[in-house]
């Protein structure tokens, strides 16, 4: 019988203390890997202007599976400022390695258990079993994320009447614009994803978090979407949430939730902050 293969990509800083402390795990546990070391990090794009090596992604495709340590990611301007002083920086541009592996490899939802732990003085409830779920490939990070403004959106934003009186933007080098992208395709596979996890998982709450109230095409646009998918699942309660709202009753009330379930920026925010309620990232 073929061994798994297993590609592990330390990372950056703690991310090679981690591998150091986790490899063991495996012995111990008596599994037949085939482990192979490959190139991911800040010191990739320093060195070769490319965080995720060619190699790298060869590696990727030979394996079964991959484990990712810790990954360094800086603004634009610092990382060109790292890069090699042998390189030319306008023929590299820095994209972080964790949303390239997401979106390359069709990695779309970021599962993280939330769940009380016995004897930990850390965490601030002893009653919660809660998953969040985080869309991993668009929303406001899908990448479109301008500065200076291009031309065709400034023609868009001219042609907004609010911008007339709101906003005072006169040429493209006077802001930044970032916009959220939402698929019918990417939150209809979200979406299932948490109801299916939520039916085998045996919680009974999908909680849908968004920010409706102010971003309202999109957010029905997603509610829709939500209520779409609900009906195949009458068995499961779901609802929709503010994402401040959500906050705030993750910290007061955690054990009232199920399966939360979000698009990548705010599930990004939540996802952190169950960790935290868990008592920190190194728990989750």
């Amino acid at each position: 019988m073929k061994n798994f293969q297993l590609a592990v990509l330390p990372g950056d800083g703690i991310g090679n203390e981690v591998m150091t402390a986790i490899l063991p795990v495996f012995e111990q546990l008596g599994l037949k890997l085939d482990i192979k070391f490959g190139d991911i990090g800040w010191e990739f794009w320093k060195t070769e202007g490319n965080p995720v090596p060619l190699r790298t992604w060869e590696l990727i495709e030979q394996s079964n599976a991959v484990l990712l340590g810790a990954i360094t990611s800086k603004p634009k301007g610092q990382a060109i400022l790292e890069l090699n002083a042998s390189m030319n920086p306008s023929e590299h541009e820095y994209i972080s390695p964790v949303i390239q592996l997401r979106q390359k490899l069709g990695l779309y939802a970021n599962v993280r258990p939330v769940f009380s732990l016995p004897n930990n003085p850390t965490q601030i409830c002893d009653e919660m079993n809660m998953t969040v779920i985080r869309e991993n490939t668009e929303g406001l990070y899908a990448g479109f994320d301008f500065s200076p403004i291009p031309d065709e959106l400034m023609d868009f934003i001219s042609k907004n009447k609010q911008s007339q009186s709101f906003w005072d933007l006169e040429k493209p080098e006077d802001g930044a614009l970032a916009f959220r992208l939402m698929t019918k395709k990417g939150t209809e596979r979200i979406i299932n994803f948490a109801f299916q996890w939520a039916d085998k998982n045996g919680y009974d709450l999908v909680t849908w978090v968004d920010k409706p109230n102010v971003m309202r095409k999109s957010g029905q646009f997603a509610i829709d979407i939500l209520e779409s998918v609900a009906q195949k699942y009458p068995h499961i309660r779901y609802e929709t949430q503010n994402v401040d709202a959500t906050a705030m009753w993750m910290v007061k009330d955690p054990g009232r939730y199920g399966v939360i379930v979000s698009e990548n920026q705010f599930g990004d925010i939540l996802s952190d902050l169950g960790a935290g309620l868990m008592g920190g990232l190194g728990f989750a």
